[in-house]
């Protein structure tokens, strides 16, 4: 959804339904009963062509592209994500887990690709 993954697998095995990626099939995730919804849910929903890359801004993508589809070279941003803050592409959206509702995607420990490259793999080779 726009620059940030949605976790539909948690809404599936909390509810048994799985969502369309429309913004109307995943308005229970955003949105509350009495018609609250997220406010970047409320920005994204009706954009039909995100950021120039002639899609929605609500999509259904592959989770696992392969190395040819550049996705790689998408994800090597030069910033550290920490415990708790959420997955997004665009460096001024910082939110984290307290300050946001819906089924977002969020880091589980600090760290960046680049360190999990320069050190981690090295050390474990």
């Amino acid at each position: 959804m726009g620059d940030r993954p949605v976790d539909v697998t948690t809404y599936y095995e909390t509810t048994h339904l799985r969502p369309n990626c429309t913004p109307d099939g995943l308005r229970p995730l955003f949105c509350s009963d009495n018609g609250t919804c997220d406010p970047y849910y409320d920005r994204v929903k009706n954009v039909k062509v995100w950021r120039g890359s002639n899609l929605p801004a609500i999509r259904l993508e592959r989770a696992i592209k392969g190395f040819s589809s550049g996705a790689f070279f998408d994800n090597l941003w030069p910033k550290h994500t920490r415990a708790g803050d959420m997955l997004s592409k665009d460096p001024k959206d910082k939110s984290d887990r307290t300050r946001s509702s819906g089924y977002y995607v969020f880091a589980d420990s600090t760290t960046s690709f680049m360190i999990l490259i320069g050190v981690f793999f090295p050390s474990a080779t």
